[in-house]
């Protein structure tokens, strides 16, 4: 059995390190490519075009080629990302020596839970992010900071934006927060405040698949890509590449055949996939609400979910652990 794998995310990457371990298949990284499309052969085997004319034939084509999928666009040309009218703004503030003395431990160390959420409008999270000198290069630490600009005042082009107008946006939202968060927010570098507009794919539903489809497509962010609110894009993905792992293997022992590698990858993949994309949808949506009582229960629900494990499966985890 030979897999190519299109595409260098985490999942993909996973994977092909899966696969190589247990002797399943043997990777091979061909670097500088940019594929284009794929074709069906007879006898339901896939051949990967690429732009410099090349192409490589095998098996099975894996798509793990990130939201902007090629595969995608071609195996599933009506599954869309959908706008969600949310833009989230994000900069760095750079920590030197003076920096981190002047900043409370919190903001520098790690110690903070990530998200400041108060019951009004307005979320802001932040993350630190320090480094040390090395072969790489020069020490980078630096706090990183992303505002999430309440529904009724998001802009209407916030690409359009000069970076100074969005840290003033941020700015506007916490300028009765407390001086070291200001501070954060108001000295960032201005090379790298930047808006990210949220998308996020809809509730996947099952998508055929026939004899001439032998193509085990959309891994990662390739199928389910959604917001970054609730931090599990990566381990979904890293989970796409554990199933598939196995059931490959099974294929290759011939204890089932591709069809049923296929069909059960699939199924799997789509139910907690629709969990962790409805999760940071969820947390999206509350995020960026200025309506006090879905503020109020959304802060609730975040307090009870800290609180008791068993609240947190059932709400922030859902979707995200078991099969």
């Amino acid at each position: 059995m030979r897999v190519i794998i299109i595409g260098a995310g985490f999942g993909g990457l996973c994977l092909a390190n899966g696969l190589q371990q247990k002797k399943a298949t043997r990777a091979i990284v061909y670097w500088g490519k940019s594929f284009t499309h794929y074709e069906h052969l007879d006898g339901g085997r896939v051949r990967a075009r690429f732009a410099d004319s090349t192409s490589v034939e095998r098996d099975i084509l894996i798509g793990a080629d990130t939201s902007k999928s090629k595969v995608r666009e071609q195996r599933l040309s009506d599954l869309k990302q959908e706008e969600l009218g949310i833009v989230v703004i994000c900069g760095r503030y750079q920590l030197d020596k003076v920096r981190t003395e002047n900043l409370p431990a919190l903001l520098t160390d790690g110690s903070l839970n990530n998200t400041i959420v108060p019951y009004g409008k307005v979320w802001l999270f932040i993350a630190p992010f320090p480094s040390s000198e090395g072969e790489r290069g020069p020490v980078d630490n630096y706090t990183l900071w992303a505002y999430v600009v309440p529904k009724p005042e998001t802009p209407i082009d916030a690409k359009a934006l000069s970076p100074s107008q969005l840290r003033d946006i941020a700015l506007a939202g916490i300028q009765n927060w407390a001086e070291s968060l200001v501070t954060v927010v108001r000295e960032a570098d201005f090379a790298t405040v930047a808006p990210i507009v949220l998308r996020s794919m809809p509730r996947l539903t099952p998508w055929k698949t026939n004899n001439t489809s032998i193509l085990l497509l959309l891994l990662g962010d390739a199928t389910y890509n959604m917001t970054p609110m609730a931090g599990v894009g990566a381990n979904i993905a890293f989970r796409d590449a554990h199933v598939l792992t196995d059931l490959l293997i099974d294929a290759h022992r011939g204890n089932t055949s591709i069809l049923d590698v296929i069909a059960t990858y699939e199924d799997k993949m789509r139910h907690y996939a629709n969990g962790a994309v409805a999760l940071s949808r969820q947390i999206a949506e509350g995020a960026s609400s200025s309506q006090i009582l879905q503020r109020l229960m959304f802060h609730g629900v975040l307090r009870l979910a800290e609180a008791s494990s068993t609240v947190m499966k059932a709400t922030i985890g859902r979707g995200v652990s078991g099969d």
